[in-house]
């Protein structure tokens, strides 16, 4: 439990977690940011799941004093972040990385700052920065149907996520009620009344729908701009699932539904449904946001990926 000295100290205890698979090169890289930035490697929990790529005995050999789990067969990345938390030490927070992420010198200070400043402060995400600088989605409103259609389109990466990240502090905290996954923040106590992660979610959406229960419970969801993560964008789930662009369209539209059925009933599911249906066929007219030109095998990749996701969406 966290102490009232350690919470007005900012000493609160920190334990990070990790799923990977197949990523080793990825995974190595966040570890030895999180060491850069202060982080002691007994506070690191890397769940190894189902690796074919000797990520474990690496892993072992390169971090000897870090904590490393390993599933034979893969269980999914849902169901590998849940088991990583209760391998972590006993901490005051948890910290759940995507193993394509690496974090910058002070951030780990910087969460702790946020967590003690607000008691009532529950579920924190960073700000997210591509490899190249630019600004990344790190947070905003609770989806909605213009939402879907944005990301399905490819629309949002265009418009609504860089005004929005360009400039994170400016961001009004109530427009913050949910930050994606890739390195998301839980007050452990928020996690024990509000978790663990819905293991139905394949991919994504876990993270949504726990800022959604959090939210319920009364706990607030911030951003913390001076938090500085870089996420490389899909390069997990291009090299694992081997997908042609930074998105598993199918999981994706998949999830999404999912979630929609769960915190907004069978009818709004179904209007998400065409939603999502409709960004997608603008996104195969307009080709916008980050959608590979010309054509390349990533581009005719990219287009069979969102077709079959259509495919799904219309059966």
């Amino acid at each position: 439990m966290v102490t009232h000295a350690r919470a007005m100290s900012g000493s609160l205890e920190i334990s990070v977690i990790i799923a990977t698979r197949d990523t080793r090169a990825l995974v190595t890289r966040c570890i030895s940011s999180l060491l850069c930035a202060g982080l002691t490697a007994d506070r690191i929990v890397v769940i190894d799941d189902g690796s074919t790529d000797g990520t474990t005995n690496w892993l072992r050999r390169q971090f000897p004093r870090m904590i490393v789990v390993r599933s034979a067969v893969s269980q999914g990345f849902t169901r590998a972040v849940n088991r990583g938390v209760l391998s972590a030490p006993e901490s005051d927070l948890l910290w759940l990385l995507n193993s394509d992420t690496e974090v910058e010198p002070g951030a780990t200070g910087a969460l702790r700052s946020a967590f003690v400043a607000d008691p009532r402060l529950g579920i924190v995400g960073p700000a997210l920065f591509h490899n190249d600088g630019r600004a990344q989605w790190s947070g905003g409103p609770e989806p909605g149907l213009a939402w879907l259609f944005g990301l399905a389109s490819g629309l949002s990466a265009a418009f609504s996520g860089r005004r929005l990240l360009r400039k994170p502090d400016r961001l009004h905290k109530r427009s913050v009620q949910w930050v994606p996954g890739a390195a998301l923040a839980v007050r452990r106590a928020t996690w024990e009344a509000c978790g663990p992660l819905d293991e139905r979610f394949e991919l994504y959406a876990q993270d949504l729908d726990l800022c959604c229960s959090a939210r319920a419970c009364g706990w607030s969801v911030d951003l913390a701009s001076s938090c500085r993560v870089i996420h490389d964008q899909g390069a997990t789930v291009k090299h694992v699932l081997k997908t042609r662009g930074s998105q598993d369209p199918r999981r994706l539209c998949a999830d999404l539904l999912r979630w929609a059925a769960k915190r907004r009933g069978a009818g709004w599911a179904q209007r998400a449904r065409l939603a999502l249906g409709a960004g997608i066929m603008a996104r195969m007219m307009l080709r916008p946001g980050e959608w590979p030109a010309g054509h390349s095998a990533d581009a005719r990749g990219c287009r069979r990926e969102w077709q079959q996701a259509l495919t799904e969406l219309s059966a």
